[in-house]
């Protein structure tokens, strides 16, 4: 690694220790909107929290607004969290995506992994902090590899 690099390193590595993350808007995708407007107002004095329960609005978010982050719940009645999370992929692909789901399947943590190329696949039933460590995470990847791909253009 030259030095030029590894300068441009330690200066992303600052930067990350200090990252303000209410600059990085997030989505949270979730049907159920007891769950919705919870989260949404656990979160939002440390992020910058869209929400919808609604499938084709959040599709319609994500081709207007650009998201540091998606998070979305797999059981949704008109399309799965990993449905959701693929089609998210193709329209966004330097949103980081994060599958909620309630429940422990196996076949779904695989098939998010798989077709939708998520970062973190989290409980419902995680303990907050953990789940907000998970959503600080992604804005740091996703200020990575933003990063990345500035540096090789």
């Amino acid at each position: 690694m030259s030095d030029v690099d590894q300068n441009k390193l330690n200066e992303l590595q600052l930067s990350i220790e200090n990252i303000d993350y209410s600059k990085y808007p997030i989505l949270i995708v979730d049907d159920d909107v007891d769950v919705l407007e919870t989260m949404t107002a656990i979160f939002e004095e440390t992020f910058d929290v869209s929400s919808t329960s609604d499938i084709d609005t959040a599709i319609k978010m994500l081709h207007e607004n650009n998201y540091a982050v998606l998070i979305s719940d797999q059981k949704m009645p008109e399309l799965s969290g990993v449905g959701l999370l693929a089609i998210a992929k193709d329209m966004a692909p330097q949103t980081v995506r994060i599958l909620l789901t309630g429940y422990t399947d196996l076949d779904s943590a695989i098939d998010a992994i798989n077709e939708g190329n998520i970062f973190r696949y989290i409980s419902k039933n995680a303990p907050t902090d953990e789940k907000e460590e998970h959503i600080k995470e992604a804005i740091e990847h996703y200020l990575l590899t933003k990063h990345q791909n500035q540096s090789s253009s």
